[in-house]
């Protein structure tokens, strides 16, 4: 059997990882898929940065909110983008780098690759079967 890539993680980490949706875990390891939430339309600001024009973002896998904020004269970005993740993003007291989770996803993938080949054969049994069956008749 193959060692696990999970070996000598953190139980509080492992918990972490495996009570969240898949999307999240997508995005921890590869990034956001950041989209507008208003077709790239430009808004006026009140907040942290008065004055600035916004982007309001939305990821399109695990529905966290970003705002990019920009000068009214120029439309150059200014600031840091600001983030609203959504609940059980972040885990208060856990910093997790993105290598552990993606170690945690290849692992998920290799426990999965037995029943993949399990159904790929259930599925090619079936189809020779009634390959034959239309040879026959």
């Amino acid at each position: 059997m193959p060692t696990s890539y999970l070996k000598g993680l953190d139980r509080e980490v492992l918990d972490y990882m495996r009570s969240v949706p898949r999307e999240i875990l997508n995005c921890r390891a590869r990034g956001h898929n950041w989209d507008p939430t208003h077709d790239g339309y430009i808004v006026q600001q009140e907040g942290s940065h008065v004055g600035c024009l916004t982007e309001r973002l939305q990821c399109s896998r695990c529905l966290s909110d970003a705002v990019d904020f920009f000068d009214r004269a120029t439309l150059e970005r200014v600031g840091l983008r600001e983030y609203a993740y959504v609940d059980g993003y972040l885990q208060h007291g856990l910093a997790i780098p993105r290598t552990v989770v993606r170690r945690f996803l290849a692992q998920l993938a290799r426990e999965a690759l037995p029943e993949r080949q399990q159904a790929r054969k259930i599925a090619t049994r079936g189809a020779d079967k009634s390959h034959a069956a239309a040879r026959a008749a």
